[in-house]
């Protein structure tokens, strides 16, 4: 998660930050970012590269520390990627945070609980939130879509229960069927720490107009309290990415998650992995469980 002074003024600058209940309008000649030429496309107009730098102010302002790459920073960018395009951001108007999601089907995004909420109860009215998706190209996000928040796994700042700290969105528009959507199911014939994998998301301090970052070459290294502890490279925006390995089915790329990251140790730690210094992520297997009822992959 990332959450500075300074998010208030840039989402008020970006035009996202709307009053409580009310969501993105379709496009008209009245719209909420603005007066729309017909025809035009409201959301690209709002979330063009004009509007990338306070996208950047609200990564890179604050005075949090960084968290924790191990080894080397190996990440690479990849633009607009059919195999990451379930994966986005998510902007919370309430708390002033953004973090990382991913879609899990049509119409449902996974992300940190923290982004929107340290507390365990659910807030009354559900939160809303904004998820940005289509990244890359130097043409910033194709269009947010505004979802709600239909289930939460508890998380309490103060027990630090990192094992229950995700969030299910469900958003107005469905688009996973467009950009694609990542299994969560786990499968039987395979352990998470025994797999070479991959995070992908929006850490502070890279630019992401050209796309979101991948850490290539990660892994889980050992499991506590129901959450993996891991080595894949994480900052402040990280929160909610997929730990991930891809697989083929037919001509397509699949993305299959095994953890939502969570928690980032403080670069100043260690330079390499250790058991009580370590990145977390909460186990997609107790998460799928949760809310295979609400979803429909």
């Amino acid at each position: 998660m990332l959450h500075t002074k300074a998010l208030k003024n840039s989402i008020l600058a970006l035009g996202i930050l709307i009053l409580s209940g009310s969501a993105f309008a379709a496009p008209s000649s009245s719209h909420e970012f603005g007066t729309c030429l017909p025809g035009m496309d409201c959301y690209t107009a709002a979330i063009s590269k004009s509007k990338l730098d306070e996208l950047r102010d609200i990564q890179n302002s604050g005075d949090m520390q960084n968290y924790q790459i191990y080894y080397k920073d190996d990440q690479v960018q990849k633009a607009r990627s059919q195999e990451l395009g379930s994966i986005g951001m998510i902007i919370s108007p309430n708390t002033k945070s953004r973090g990382t999601a991913f879609l899990v089907d049509q119409c449902h995004v996974l992300t940190a609980q923290h982004v929107e909420s340290s507390k365990p109860q659910m807030a009354n009215p559900a939160p809303r939130l904004h998820f940005f998706f289509g990244q890359g190209n130097y043409k910033g996000f194709e269009k947010p879509v505004t979802g709600t928040v239909v289930r939460q796994g508890g998380y309490d700042e103060r027990l630090q229960n990192n094992a229950n700290d995700w969030m299910l969105i469900k958003l107005d528009e469905c688009v996973g069927a467009r950009v694609g959507y990542a299994r969560i199911k786990p499968e039987s014939r395979t352990r998470p720490d025994e797999k070479a994998l991959k995070i992908a998301g929006f850490p502070a301090g890279k630019e992401f107009d050209s796309g979101l970052w991948v850490d290539p070459t990660c892994s889980i290294k050992r499991e506590r309290a129901g959450a993996w502890l891991h080595d894949c490279a994480s900052d402040r925006g990280s929160s909610g990415a997929p730990l991930f390995y891809v697989t083929r089915q037919g001509t397509k790329s699949v993305v299959n998650v095994v953890g939502l990251h969570v928690y980032g140790v403080h670069a100043n730690l260690t330079a390499t992995w250790q058991a009580d210094n370590s990145n977390i992520a909460a186990q997609m297997d107790s998460i799928y469980e949760a809310i295979k009822n609400d979803i429909n992959p």
